[in-house]
């Protein structure tokens, strides 16, 4: 059985996690919430977890009294676990590093381009909150060519506003075991397609350079599922 910690969720103040530092004490940061159907949005931040507390398994987090967002990754739901030893966390991040290049998994190691936050440049529609989400190195997540269908390759891009720059944080409908999400496009969302950001090849192909594509969110735990998580 996968271990997947638990992680309580906690509203800060009504304060969302857009740009500027918070206190974290352990535990998990929402921007603001709503409960549609048996689905929570998480409107423009996510819950934080712990790295040690994926990587040793049931050992509770290990608590940091500040971050910003530029320590935070987003680690996916179907990472190896490990039974003997360390688990290998695998993060999205942008194939090389490099500008305009595509979407990957890869074991994180705490690169410009597997660091990600929300800014401040959001939008409404429906019940979601959509908002650029931007690396470290100043990349926005995006699609190929500005497409929304399925299979779409997922990219690092010039941030300039397109709808396909725009992502909702929507949680799991079952929990997975902790504070999962998937990632709405909102260029998908407005064509009446309710495509996120998944893994090529689904969970048979969690290996370094997995391209990043779009499927129709199948609402389970499985690769389309995330967790914002403190790489250090």
């Amino acid at each position: 059985m996968k271990f997947r910690p638990h992680i309580s969720r906690t509203l800060i103040g009504g304060k969302a996690l857009i740009g500027g530092k918070a206190l974290i004490g352990g535990k998990a940061l929402i921007g603001g919430k709503a409960l549609i159907g048996r689905r929570v949005l998480i409107l423009a931040a996510v819950p934080v977890v712990a790295v040690s507390a994926l990587l040793a398994g049931p050992a509770s987090a290990h608590a940091k009294p500040a971050i910003t967002l530029s320590d935070i990754g987003f680690v996916n739901y179907d990472s190896p676990l490990s039974t003997s030893g360390p688990n290998t966390l695998m993060c999205m991040g942008i194939s090389g590093g490099k500008p305009l290049s595509p979407a990957v998994l890869w074991a994180c190691n705490g690169h410009a381009d597997q660091l990600w936050q929300s800014n401040a440049d959001c939008k409404n529609a429906g019940p979601y909150t959509f908002c650029e989400i931007v690396n470290n190195a100043g990349q926005c997540l995006a699609t190929q060519g500005g497409a929304y269908t399925e299979t779409t390759d997922v990219y690092g891009w010039n941030c300039k506003g397109s709808p396909d720059q725009f992502w909702a944080y929507v949680a799991s409908a079952t929990g997975c075991g902790g504070n999962y999400f998937a990632l709405l496009n909102y260029n998908a969302y407005i064509n009446h397609k309710n495509n996120v950001v998944g893994v090529q090849g689904g969970e048979t192909n969690i290996t370094n350079g997995a391209h990043l594509i779009l499927w129709n969110d199948q609402e389970t735990c499985n690769n389309q599922m995330w967790v914002s998580t403190l790489i250090s």
